[in-house]
């Protein structure tokens, strides 16, 4: 009796002495979270680091639930006596990966298991992978990797009702509101197509800023959001209220009598802008442009052009001045008469000769 006593303390402490030869701080690594994009392959890796053999590597589900605990989706078994591994794949009941999913050693410290393709309808799904070894006295390593589904982003541009359509000088802001999107999407703001610069967006690249406000101003705004799983874009026209004269305009034109003269009103603004055109009281048209014949002198002086919309009223005033002296009324009568004369000499040849013919 005493002897199995004594036997027994002997193996007990052969066994500690054992135990604390081996190496108990091998871990398990590799990312905590990965992203997945929808119908994209993805390759899980799980590296081991450490000096003690392991016997297995196997990969569980969380489908079970905390209460009946984790699903074997995958194991590895490694033979130390020569050096191979054997791979065999187990059935999960009712689980999308089980069709989905390989996984392989790509050495005696790599694990990869590969998704063919990421679920869409699934938000995010872990695994777990676990080293079995051979010694009682070293724990399994676990190593849980979570994977979250990237979401293509979902926007909408927020914009007073009254400020899509603003009068000049007005400060506007267009903020552009992430209403989803995994993982976080970049926010880039455009105006017909270019990209605008970075002093007019805020820092949190949502909101745009139009201070003081111009005709150059209007036009389409584009937002675009982008992140890995795709973009999307959402615009909004904005239009501004003017009215205004050009600069630089020719206001006293010089011309002659007989000559044609042609108006064109320097207004312009939006809404559409209507005109009208005057000499004194007498009211000429109503287009953009107004050709004026100088047929005497009472024709030259002050023609005004009155435009006027929505926003407000501009009257622009043009002066016609000549000298009747310098005239072309001469040159054309001249000409006329030169051709009168040379008809009635043809006329009395014509004549001439029929009588002589007869």
């Amino acid at each position: 009796m005493e002897i199995h006593i004594i036997l027994g303390l002997f193996l007990l402490a052969k066994l500690v002495q054992q135990s604390k030869t081996i190496d108990q701080n091998g871990r398990l690594v590799g990312n905590d979270t990965y992203i997945g994009i929808p119908g994209k392959r993805l390759a899980l890796k799980w590296t081991y680091i450490g000096t003690e053999k392991y016997k297995s590597v196997s990969v569980f589900l969380p489908e079970g639930g905390p209460r009946s605990g984790n699903l074997k989706l995958w194991e590895i078994k490694y033979f130390a006596n020569n050096g191979t591994f054997s791979t065999k794949k187990l059935h999960v009941p009712n689980s999308v990966f089980n069709n989905l999913t390989e996984f392989k050693s790509e050495t005696n410290s790599v694990f990869i298991l590969v998704i063919k393709s990421v679920p869409r309808n699934i938000s995010s799904f872990w695994f777990l992978c676990r080293l079995g070894f051979s010694s009682p006295w070293i724990v399994p390593k676990d190593k849980k990797i979570t994977v979250r589904t990237a979401v293509r982003p979902s926007i909408q541009i927020s914009i007073k009702r009254d400020e899509s359509e603003v009068p000049k000088g007005r400060d506007v802001r267009l903020r552009c509101q992430v209403t989803s999107g995994y993982p976080k999407p970049s926010i880039e703001w455009k105006k017909d197509a270019k990209r605008l610069p970075s002093k007019q967006v805020s820092s949190t690249e949502a909101d745009l800023e139009l201070n003081n406000i111009q005709p150059v101003d209007a036009g389409r705004y584009v937002c675009m959001a982008k992140n890995i799983a795709g973009f999307t874009s959402r615009d909004v026209v904005i239009t501004v209220k003017y009215i205004e004269t050009k600069p630089d305009f020719p206001s006293n034109i010089k011309s002659a009598i007989g000559s044609f003269v042609d108006l064109s009103c320097p207004i312009e603004g939006y809404p559409q802008v209507m005109y009208s055109w005057f000499k004194g009281s007498n009211q000429l048209g109503q287009r953009s442009g107004l050709t004026v014949k100088i047929a005497q002198q009472k024709d030259f002086g002050n023609y005004t052009c009155i435009g006027e919309n929505g926003f407000g009223s501009k009257t622009v005033t043009f002066t016609v001045f000549g000298d009747p002296s310098n005239s072309q009324r001469n040159f054309r009568g001249h000409a006329n008469w030169n051709k009168s004369n040379f008809t009635l000499m043809l006329f009395s040849v014509m004549v001439f000769t029929l009588n002589f013919y007869h």
